[in-house]
């Protein structure tokens, strides 16, 4: 965890152009949840790859993979104290893994199991509650193979979970901040849950909060979702393992197959690995906060740092109005967030960005009505000695 913490070095700052550059107010991917959280993460999608892939068992989780071997699925990966690993050597563009229909858990799967009154949940909350009772049945669930492989609570990586003496590192960070404002919305949640009745549809002692929680965090870690799936979230054993494993080169999709076009989620490697080496997830841009959070896990490849922040016009800003229809001509809203990584230079939108924000009296001439249609592309190049320096000045400051 504190190889975690080192990759984290995350903090969003919201700052007005004009005010003084420094951090006013702390933001991040996930403000509440569960229902919002099924909106943060959409996996990628590109084109799948076809190939037979074989499933290699291992001694520890033999009756998992033979579960899997039942039900569908192909792999070649297999469980491990990493993670989700090779089980030999794979070649860019392979395929690592293709789940099967029969072992998602799904919004259909929670409606089965808990009856019509789901529809009245989100996604993710309805597959959270299913895997609490799925849980609570023991070796008498379908999924009860799948299930013993999920880590307890006092094992999930997630922040929520962290002791006391953890959660001292994330002292002065967003992570801090996000995790008491996940903390009391899961406690929120539960209690009008616990209000509607659910807690009839469990065994005794089986809907309490921290069970509760522990079963939203394993969703959200564990979930993927695409618009063209029906509820659009699910979890996809074994697939959900990799999405709790070191990010790597791994891009998850959704196809459609044979004759009854059944959906197949899976895994494609864009670069090559051996043989025990981590199967990991590129999560697409995530930011290290939001990866951390969600999922328990954090970049830590090459030391590269990042830094995700906010920027705004600041309403001071005399003219403020002009930028906004600015940015409202071109599709932009009034406040922006952009991630900032030590080994890249900034996003070419953030700089256009703050060129505009960052114009003066000087420069305000291309502010004019006449310029309204072009001033968006003057500003992707400097505007003047004055305006970039006001720009770096700002992002330094940050």
């Amino acid at each position: 965890r504190n190889l975690l913490l080192l990759a984290v070095l995350s903090c969003n700052s919201l700052v007005d152009a004009f005010s003084p550059p420094i951090p006013l107010h702390w933001q991040s991917a996930i403000t509440s949840a569960p229902r919002s959280c099924a909106h943060h993460r959409q996996a990628v999608a590109p084109k799948l790859r076809n190939g037979a892939i074989s499933l290699r068992a291992s001694t520890d989780n033999a009756a998992f993979v033979s579960w899997l071997d039942e039900n569908g699925v192909k792999s070649s990966c297999s469980l491990a104290e990493d993670g989700f690993v090779a089980s030999s050597a794979l070649k860019a563009s392979a395929e690592a893994c293709s789940s099967s229909p029969k072992v998602y858990l799904t919004e259909a799967t929670a409606k089965e199991a808990l009856g019509p009154k789901i529809d009245e949940l989100d996604a993710e909350t309805a597959i959270a509650l299913q895997l609490l009772l799925e849980k609570s049945k023991g070796s008498k669930s379908f999924w009860a193979p799948w299930i013993a492989t999920l880590p307890e609570a006092d094992a999930l990586n997630v922040p929520l979970f962290w002791s006391d003496n953890e959660k001292k590192f994330l002292e002065g960070t967003t992570v801090e901040e996000e995790v008491d404002k996940l903390t009391e919305a899961l406690e929120d949640e539960f209690k009008q849950l616990q209000a509607e009745g659910w807690g009839d549809q469990f065994p005794d002692n089986t809907f309490t909060l921290e069970n509760y929680i522990w079963a939203v965090c394993t969703t959200c870690a564990r979930s993927v979702s695409f618009e063209k799936f029906p509820g659009k979230t699910l979890i996809a054993p074994p697939i959900d393992t990799a999405l709790t494993s070191t990010p790597g080169s791994g891009v998850v999709s959704l196809g459609f197959e044979g004759m009854f076009r059944e959906p197949r989620i899976k895994i494609s490697l864009s670069e090559s690995v051996t043989a025990g080496e981590t199967v990991g997830v590129d999560f697409d841009g995530k930011s290290s906060s939001s990866l951390l959070l969600r999922h328990g896990v954090a970049r830590t490849a090459g030391g590269v740092g990042e830094v995700e922040v906010q920027f705004q016009v600041s309403p001071l800003d005399r003219f403020a109005d002009d930028k906004l229809d600015i940015l409202e001509i071109n599709g932009y809203a009034s406040e922006q967030t952009f991630v900032l990584r030590s080994d890249d230079a900034p996003p070419p939108l953030l700089m256009a960005f703050m060129r505009l924000v960052c114009i003066k009296a000087t420069d305000a001439f291309l502010l004019e009505s006449v310029f309204r249609n072009e001033v968006w592309d003057f500003m992707q190049d400097p505007v003047s000695p004055e305006n970039e320096e006001l720009v770096l000045d700002t992002l330094i400051a940050t």
